[in-house]
């Protein structure tokens, strides 16, 4: 174990004798203590693929752990698809998966509030939604994201979507993100995934009545969403 970032972080690595390969195989651990969590800890069974092919029932016993909440772990996602110093395809994959799978809940306003939090913790790296690092992005969709997933949810995965999306929370989160970006879908448009996202629409509008550089948040378009719901 070996301690980096003024004792902040550390990585590891664990050998194992593995049963499937017959070789030593190793887990790398790292043990980050930069920021607190917000949300308090969850307790989860961690569940193994391996199937007993004599009983059909899993081979290894499920095993309790301490977790963080799923909400404030796809915030340390978006936090890491917004200030990631070297660009990774991978954030972006994770949080569009997670939207159409209905794991991760755009009007959740408790999400916002984490991402924001994150967002603004000492240390942190700034914000970039550049045009510069979407393009590094697009260069990493055929030779790191493509050979790791199956045919069918690489086809569905929309890196301009996702962009899109991860931009506008990030405005909503922080208030003061400039409006002028490289792809800017309004949410409720953003059907290829799979499902119709939705901004959080009264919690924009709370800010808006918070927030003195309103125009950060974009009226018209708060305006054009309540439209289009019908509000």
């Amino acid at each position: 174990m070996q301690g980096f970032n003024l004792s902040k972080q550390y990585i590891g690595r664990y050998a194992y004798h593995s049963q499937v390969t017959g070789q030593d195989e190793f887990i790398k651990v790292e043990i980050g203590l930069r920021e607190p969590l917000f949300d308090p800890i969850e307790s989860r069974l961690a569940r193994t693929m391996l199937i007993d092919p004599f009983r059909n029932l899993p081979a290894l016993v499920s095993v309790a752990v301490n977790v963080m909440s799923l909400r404030e772990t796809y915030a340390e996602k978006f936090c890491a698809a917004l200030t990631r110093k070297e660009p990774a395809i991978r954030d972006f994959y994770d949080i569009a998966y997670a939207i159409r799978t209905r794991r991760l809940n755009l009007n959740d306003t408790r999400l916002v509030t984490l991402i924001r939090e994150k967002l603004t913790v000492s240390d942190t790296t700034p914000v970039d939604i550049s045009e510069a690092k979407l393009s590094v992005l697009r260069r990493q969709l055929e030779p790191q994201l493509q050979p790791v997933l199956r045919g069918p949810d690489y086809e569905n995965f929309d890196l301009e979507h996702a962009f899109g999306i991860v931009v506008q929370l990030a405005k909503i989160s922080l208030h003061a993100i400039p409006q002028k970006s490289p792809c800017q879908p309004n949410l409720l448009e953003c059907s290829r995934l799979g499902t119709r996202f939705q901004v959080p629409i009264l919690y924009a509008l709370t800010l808006l009545a918070r927030v003195s550089q309103v125009e950060t948040l974009c009226p018209h378009r708060v305006s054009f969403a309540l439209l289009r719901l019908h509000l």
